[in-house]
């Protein structure tokens, strides 16, 4: 099936702040896994960055989670305000390096909380999976969507020419097809926010065309015009 791309405008970004905190007790329970998995949910298709703590052994609370976005948001609670502010503090740390799963022990970034001073953290890095924004899909885009999927990438091939994104010519599901009544909004559309986007623009050759497309990025995506 081909998707149509419609006249969009540009994406809405998140308001919220660094200092603006939502939080809300997540239990041992069905209810609470089915907030955690949605949650995450809306994170990745936001293109968010995310940490998820665990605490997996503890004296009291084991098994409790927060999620600690990036812009400092948390959802959830350990049951102590103090220990929920070392946590916030340690996943920005553990955000700048790069790292996607540690353990940590209380007393390796909160020594004056004596009594979680042997308890252990799990911490987990949530990011958006990686994409491949291809703007044309002549031999070269074509090519590239398939060795971007053959390698583990979701990518999506826009082209406004209707043969040229028939699904029997791919048939890699995670290759997502786009046939474009306007490329400047195709391209915001599916590119969002940026984060995990990289963008190929191989079309047909016209300044016109190559600049929509590279207009319409966002300015921290990483562009190749070919």
């Amino acid at each position: 099936m081909v998707v149509v791309a419609p006249r969009v405008r540009l994406p809405e970004f998140a308001k919220a702040t660094a200092v603006e905190i939502e939080s809300f007790c997540m239990k041992d329970s069905t209810h609470q896994s089915q907030s955690i998995s949605s949650l995450l949910q809306r994170l990745v298709q936001d293109g968010s960055l995310a940490i998820v703590v665990t605490l997996i052994e503890a004296p009291r609370n084991a098994g409790a989670k927060m999620i600690v976005e990036g812009k400092g948001i948390h959802h959830g609670s350990f049951e102590d305000a103090s220990l929920d502010e070392a946590v916030i503090r340690q996943a920005a740390v553990f955000l700048v390096s790069k790292e996607e799963t540690r353990t940590f022990y209380g007393r390796e970034f909160a020594p004056e909380l004596s009594e979680f001073n042997e308890a252990q953290f799990l911490f987990e890095l949530i990011q958006p999976e990686q994409r491949v924004v291809i703007c044309g899909a002549g031999h070269v885009g074509a090519s590239l969507a398939k060795l971007a999927a053959l390698l583990g990438y979701r990518a999506t091939l826009i082209d406004d020419r209707k043969d040229f994104v028939r699904r029997q010519d791919y048939p890699e599901q995670s290759i997502e097809l786009l046939l474009a009544e306007s490329w400047s909004d195709a391209v915001r559309a599916v590119v969002g926010v940026g984060r995990g986007v990289s963008v190929a623009i191989v079309t047909r050759g016209t300044v016109k065309m190559n600049n929509a497309c590279a207009l319409s990025c966002h300015p921290g995506i990483r562009t190749t015009l070919a």
